[in-house]
Formats: C-alpha cells, sequence, structure tokens
C-alpha cells in the first residue's frame, strides 16, 4: 500500500486536523513504516495457530445477580426538586447560553481557541503514539 498526500489528505479530513507539509511529510514516512511493519508481520506462517481472541483464558467473569427489594416510585421522588424549582435553576442558565451564542466575534474566538487547543492536543497525542510504539522521525 502506497502512502500519498492524498491518503494523508483524506485521514486529516477524517480526523479533522490540518497539517502543514512538514508535518504531512513526517506522518507520510511514520504511516508507511507502520504498514511495512504490518505486511512484515503478515508474512508470518500461523498455519496450526489459532487467533487469539481475548488476552485470558478467562471468559465472562462476572458477579451473580442479586435480586433486592427495590423503593417505591413515591420514595425515589420523594427528595427530587419541583419543576417550579427547575425552571428558577434553568431560567438564568438559558437566557446566558442565548446572550453568548448571539455574541458572533465571542464565538468566532471561542472556536479558534478550541481548534488550537485540539490541534496541539492531537499533535501531542500522535507524537506519544509514535514513542510508543518506536518510531522516529529522520
Amino acid at each position: 500500500m502506497e502512502v500519498n498526500d492524498a491518503l494523508i489528505d483524506n485521514l486529516a479530513n477524517l480526523a479533522c486536523l490540518e497539517f502543514n507539509a512538514e508535518e504531512k511529510e513526517e506522518i507520510k514516512k511514520d504511516l508507511q513504516r507502520m504498514i511495512t511493519f504490518v505486511e512484515k508481520l503478515n508474512e508470518l506462517d500461523t498455519t496450526g495457530i489459532a487467533p487469539i481472541l481475548q488476552m485470558s483464558a478467562e471468559v465472562n467473569v462476572l458477579r451473580e445477580d442479586i435480586v433486592n427489594d427495590s423503593i417505591s416510585r413515591g420514595k425515589a421522588l420523594k427528595n427530587a426538586p419541583s419543576s417550579d424549582d427547575m425552571v428558577k435553576f434553568i431560567t438564568p442558565i438559558r437566557e446566558k447560553t442565548i446572550a453568548i451564542s448571539q455574541d458572533k466575534k465571542y464565538m468566532q474566538m471561542v472556536m479558534e481557541e478550541g481548534t488550537a487547543k485540539a490541534r496541539a492536543s492531537a499533535k501531542e497525542t500522535l507524537r506519544l503514539v509514535r514513542e510508543a510504539i518506536g518510531f522516529k522521525s529522520y
């Protein structure tokens, strides 16, 4: 399988990420090394070796269900807030949400900051994954 710019662009689009040219080249090299590694594994003769579906021989290690008495609906709702209390609680939140959503400049700023944070987080995660699987950038 060939790793090309179109594949990297498609993967970036699916992951909602953007990469500059240098990052694309680095990702392309790493992805090609990963694919080469997996292709090398496919060369192994696994005749007579059963597939491993679980890392442990234990299957469905669950506790037994114990049926207990349940409480009545009235008892369960005894300490629940009334609908009037909920309206009083929610109204200021709803009003603030509407005010914020109508402030286009603020919403644009929040979107840009969120995008930058997500990009930084994704870049760091990718770095950690590369480090964990032993791929080095050259």
